[in-house]
């Protein structure tokens, strides 16, 4: 006894092929920056750092930085800065 086909079983089912959808395409544009502010550090000379602060300052400093129109990266870089200075 031949098996059967399965091919064959399916062949009257779809009579043509479904139309494959089509996919708009949207450029992506790059994000500007808040501000215009001058930055301290280049990219290409930078390190990464982990520090842990007490949850204290934190409400303090997300305020800070918005009244002052900075991100907390440049609040850090601004803060040891002004420390390498005066010592």
């Amino acid at each position: 006894m031949d098996k059967p086909n399965v091919k064959d079983q399916l062949k009257g089912l779809i009579k043509t092929a479904p139309p494959t959808p089509i996919q708009e395409v949207k450029p992506v544009t790059p994000k500007k920056q808040k501000s215009n502010k001058k930055r301290l550090v280049k990219d290409d000379d930078e390190f990464h750092i982990n520090a842990r602060i007490p949850m204290s300052y934190e409400r303090t400093i997300k305020r800070y930085c918005l009244d002052h129109d900075i991100n907390i990266r440049t609040f850090l870089l601004e803060a040891i800065d002004t420390k390498l200075r005066s010592s």
